[in-house]
């Protein structure tokens, strides 16, 4: 009796830690997940858009043709003129720091107009106009926090946009080049292109 009451205790210890470990296993993983969506293993993630405003209402073009009716900027006139506004944001779980620009390469923005004006920039950022190929707005490496965004306004004229399947402009056509390491880019500009050249299914 005494040899059989040993082996049931023995086994009940036996039991008791292995259900011990299979709970510290359970807790590992659980710690391992909550500690990887709290300090970011994630990816990060970028938001980018870029509109355009035109600056004379589509009712006062009539008037703009025939010079009843222009925008200066400085004192010079410009033709066709647009309020562009780019807007890159850190919508992801993390920051994203100067480390993470491949071979510290500038974030770089292409449109295809001529370029008056900036309205705002943050410091990091610069906006050039060359006549071969339009406006280049660099943003070079710099720490984006998380939430945090970059947003860029300027003056220009006869921006280039995408034309709906009525002939309607509809969408700016803007050129990004992200060089990000481990960095996801929402683009909604290239989005709206996209929907805007679709042809609705009657």
């Amino acid at each position: 009796m005494e040899v059989l009451a040993l082996r049931v205790d023995a086994l009940s210890l036996e039991d008791i830690l292995s259900a011990a470990a299979l709970v510290v296993g359970l807790l590992a993983i659980v710690v391992g997940a909550l500690a990887a969506r709290r300090w970011g293993t994630r990816r990060r993630r970028l938001m980018f858009d870029c509109t355009a405003t035109a600056l004379i209402a589509e009712g006062k073009l009539e008037g703009f043709a025939k010079g009843e009716l222009k925008v200066t900027y400085r004192g010079e006139e410009i033709k066709n003129p647009y309020l562009v506004r780019v807007v890159i944001k850190n919508v992801g779980p993390s920051d994203v720091g100067s480390a993470h620009f491949d071979g510290a390469r500038p974030l770089t923005v292409r449109l295809e107009c001529s370029f008056f004006g900036v309205i705002e920039q943050p410091e990091s950022v610069t906006s050039d106009f060359h006549p071969s190929y339009g406006v280049l707005i660099t943003f070079e490496p710099a720490l984006l926090r998380r939430q945090e965004e970059w947003v860029v306004e300027a003056i220009v004229g006869g921006v280039r946009l995408e034309r709906d399947y009525t002939g309607r402009p509809a969408a700016l056509l803007a050129e990004l080049g992200c060089p990000l390491i481990d960095t996801d880019v929402t683009n909604l500009a290239a989005e709206r292109v996209r929907r805007a050249t679709e042809v609705p299914i009657p």
